[in-house]
C-alpha cells in the first residue's frame, strides 16, 4: 500500500463516518445553517490551500528534478492527489452551500443527506490536506537532498578529458 491509497482511504472511511455521526445526531442540532456555512468557509479555506500547495510543488519542479518525476509517474500522476483533493473539497463547499439553503425546509430526509455529506466530505477534506502537506514536505526534502547531492557529484568528481577545453589549434599556412 503506498501513501497515496492509504490515506485516500483513510479519508473515505472516515468521511464516510462522519456523516453517518452527522446524520445520526441530526435531529438535535439547532444551528444547521450556520455549521454548513461554516463547513463550506472551511472547505473554501482547504481548497485554497491546497491550490497553493499545487503551486508551490509546481514551482519545485525544476531541472532534474522534474525530469525524474516525469519518466517516474509523468506529471499528470505526480498531480492526481492534488486534483483529487481539490475536487473533494470543492465538492464539500457546494454540498454544504446547498444543505445550508435548504436547512429551513421540512424535507428531514434532505436535510440529514445534505447535513451527513457535506460532514463527510469535509472530514475527508481536512484529512487531505494534512496527507497533501506532509508530500509536499517530503517532496521538498528529496529535491533539496538531489540537488546536494547533484553538487556534491560535479564537486568531487575526477576531471575527465573531455571535460578539458581543447586548446585552439594554430592557423594553417
Amino acid at each position: 500500500m503506498d501513501l497515496f491509497t492509504g490515506y485516500f482511504g483513510i479519508g473515505v472511511v472516515l468521511g464516510i463516518l462522519g456523516g453517518i455521526f452527522a446524520v445520526s445526531v441530526h435531529k438535535i442540532v439547532e444551528h444547521e445553517a450556520t455549521i454548513l456555512l461554516t463547513m463550506a468557509a472551511a472547505d473554501v479555506a482547504l481548497l485554497a490551500v491546497i491550490l497553493t500547495a499545487t503551486a508551490l510543488v509546481a514551482g519545485l519542479l525544476q531541472d532534474y528534478f522534474e525530469r525524474v518525476i516525469e519518466r517516474a509517474a509523468g506529471l499528470r500522476g505526480f498531480f492526481r492527489p492534488f486534483r483529487i483533493m481539490a475536487s473533494v473539497c470543492a465538492g464539500a463547499a457546494l454540498v454544504a452551500f446547498a444543505g445550508a439553503m435548504v436547512a429551513d425546509s421540512s424535507d428531514e430526509v434532505l436535510r440529514a443527506s445534505l447535513f451527513g455529506l457535506a460532514s463527510g466530505l469535509t472530514t475527508w477534506a481536512i484529512v487531505g490536506n494534512v496527507w497533501l502537506i506532509s508530500i509536499f514536505m517530503d517532496q521538498s526534502n528529496k529535491q533539496r537532498g538531489l540537488a546536494r547531492a547533484i553538487e556534491t557529484f560535479k564537486k568531487n568528481r575526477p576531471e575527465t578529458p573531455s571535460d578539458k577545453t581543447p586548446s585552439p589549434k594554430p592557423p594553417r599556412r
